[in-house]
């Protein structure tokens, strides 16, 4: 059976090869031709061999680049994942369709939803709270009031107005205004995909 590689210079596993019985996902860049025998060769931190008769499910969001595989490693019970990146949306349904016909798996679709928008949402909200905090002990510098340290962690209450003092109100907007802006697209992308289709394959 032919073997099938897939590339992706970015990913931590940058080369990754299907063949007749197992998924072989290697750190480095291995040339085709011997690719199995430097493989082997390889540092174990460095590779990764997934035997088909270990995958119990795979699963493929369409029109995204990441496969994610559940399998058992042979010395172990308890069930590992990894989740793999493509470069192109095309690589990962051809990695998908490969792996499916050669494991004779056929695939079920359905919604999936989740709700990290909340999350998000939640981490903006108390991010804002602190933003305004900060602009209100920045602006108490900024006019020359003392600002009265007491109870715990004093040095780091002395290092919080330290830091209000260098930058002051403007570098407060500046910086909590980014990161509050952040979680806010963050949360407006997680509500747009809060419930999407997925493609799963199970023995």
């Amino acid at each position: 059976m032919e073997k099938k590689f897939f590339i992706n210079e970015d990913a931590w596993y940058k080369k990754i090869l299907v063949t007749e019985d197992a998924i072989y996902l290697s750190h480095n860049l291995l040339s085709n031709e011997k690719f199995i025998e430097e493989f082997e060769q390889e540092n174990s931190a460095y590779k990764l061999k997934i035997y088909f008769e270990t995958i119990y499910k795979f699963s493929h969001i369409p029109k995204s680049k990441e496969v994610e595989i559940e399998y058992k490693r042979i010395t172990e019970d308890e069930g590992e994942d990894e989740n793999l990146e493509f470069v192109h949306e095309k690589d990962s349904q051809d990695f998908t369709n490969c792996l499916a016909q050669r494991m004779n798996l056929k695939g079920e679709r359905g919604k999936v939803g989740h709700k990290n928008w909340l999350m998000t949402g939640g981490i903006a909200v108390v991010l804002s709270a602190i933003t305004y905090a900060l602009l209100l002990e920045a602006r108490m510098i900024e006019n020359g009031e003392e600002i009265v340290i007491e109870g715990r962690r004093k040095a780091m209450k002395r290092m919080i107005v330290w830091v209000l003092d260098l930058i002051g109100v403007t570098g407060v907007w500046i910086i909590g205004g980014i990161l509050v802006g952040l979680c806010l697209l963050a949360t407006y992308h997680y509500f747009k995909i809060r419930n999407y289709e997925q493609e799963v394959f199970k023995k």
